[in-house]
Formats: C-alpha cells, sequence, structure tokens
C-alpha cells in the first residue's frame, strides 16, 4: 500500500504517533470515521507542544520498496 503512493518517493517517510488527547487539549480538532475507524486531525501541529507527538519512527527502503515497520501497542 505504501508503494502504491510513495513508490517514487527519495524522502525519508515517517510514521508519527500522536497523543490525540493532547490533540484535542491544544484546540486541534480530531475527526473519527465512525465507519471506517480512522482518524484524522483537521488542522496544523503546534512545533512547541512536546506532548502531542508520543515517537517518530522511520519507514525502511528494502529492494526499492517501503515496508511499514512493525509498531507495539502502547
Amino acid at each position: 500500500m505504501l508503494d502504491e503512493r510513495y513508490a517514487d518517493l527519495r524522502l525519508q517517510l515517517l510514521v508519527v504517533e500522536l497523543d490525540l488527547d493532547a490533540v484535542t487539549a491544544a484546540g486541534i480538532p480530531v475527526v473519527r470515521d465512525e465507519v471506517t475507524g480512522s482518524v484524522g486531525v483537521d488542522g496544523p501541529l503546534p512545533s512547541g507542544d512536546p506532548t502531542i507527538v508520543v515517537r517518530v519512527v522511520p519507514v525502511q527502503r528494502i529492494e526499492s520498496r517501503w515496508v511499514a515497520p512493525e509498531l507495539d501497542a502502547r
């Protein structure tokens, strides 16, 4: 799925895990799709708030394909 969208990208892809409670507390709308379960952030993230970003994980490119990292539940 990553290659369908990002196959030609040569920049580093990152998975950014956000604390949605902190996003909401910062006044940024969080949109939840009840059907698919997907979540979106409907606004810019403030760069100065260290509570919003929980972790950043690089996505590896192996044999010219993007490979999504295994993420453990926190």
